[in-house]
């Protein structure tokens, strides 16, 4: 009678236990890349998860790039399709640096310090993120990005990446490695790809890793290039 028991409680322990458990679809996003987009009058968030409409992007203009960090809660959606409904929890705006598309000379003295590395990490429509490594001192200096896109000598799309302290550093100062995540629009060369028919982006980046002897920028080849983006009209 006891071993019956047992059996008994074993069976409908098992059978408990592997009955599907009852958890709702929430996901919480946190400090994820996006932009903010907007089509037939409504604001989206867009990155590479997917697209979000929110309460709150009535305040964020069109077009600012920034790390958006929202809760989704797919169990109560109005459609199985993007663009879900999301809670803006927080948006930290990533302010665009400079780009210039066809600008005769590509190289840039007046940008002279240097990067220890570059990683492109993402684009989101004609918008991409680039993160750079460099040496720096704490406190010590604001830095400004700019890449120049223009063509090389057999016509291939070549973008060289320059950086510019606000302050010479300071003798003494401890350097620390610092990495920076920096958002450019390239919207002239995007748009000519496209009236060229072109059905993706391809171009080769540089980035400005070291100097001669009177200053200029001496720029290195990215490890991956070249650098191939889908066109999305």
């Amino acid at each position: 009678m006891n071993f019956l028991r047992i059996s008994c409680f074993f069976i409908l322990f098992v059978f408990v236990s592997c009955k599907p458990l009852d958890v709702k679809n929430q996901q919480y996003f946190t400090g994820v890349v996006s932009i903010v987009v907007n089509e037939n009058d409504v604001k989206y968030i867009k990155n590479t998860f997917s697209t979000f409409v929110a309460q709150g992007l009535d305040t964020i203009p069109e077009e600012t790039c920034g790390r958006a960090t929202y809760f989704v809660d797919f169990d109560v959606q109005p459609s199985s399709v993007p663009p879900f409904e999301a809670n803006l929890i927080s948006w930290d705006r990533l302010d665009t640096s400079t780009f210039k598309y066809m600008s005769g000379n590509i190289i840039d003295s007046t940008y002279n310090n240097t990067m220890l590395s570059i990683s492109f990490t993402l684009n989101l429509n004609h918008f991409i993120f680039i993160t750079a490594t460099t040496r720096k001192a704490p406190n010590d200096s604001i830095y400004s990005y700019k890449l120049l896109c223009n063509k090389d000598s057999v016509n291939n799309n070549i973008i060289n990446m320059y950086l510019k302290a606000s302050l010479e550093p300071k003798i003494g100062a401890i350097s620390i490695d610092s990495i920076t995540l920096i958002a450019f629009n390239i919207l002239p060369f995007w748009e000519d790809q496209i009236a060229q028919g072109k059905d993706t982006i391809k171009f080769n980046l540089n980035y400005s890793n070291r100097t001669d002897s009177i200053g200029n920028p001496i720029y290195s080849s990215y490890i991956s290039n070249p650098i191939k983006l889908p066109v999305t009209k």
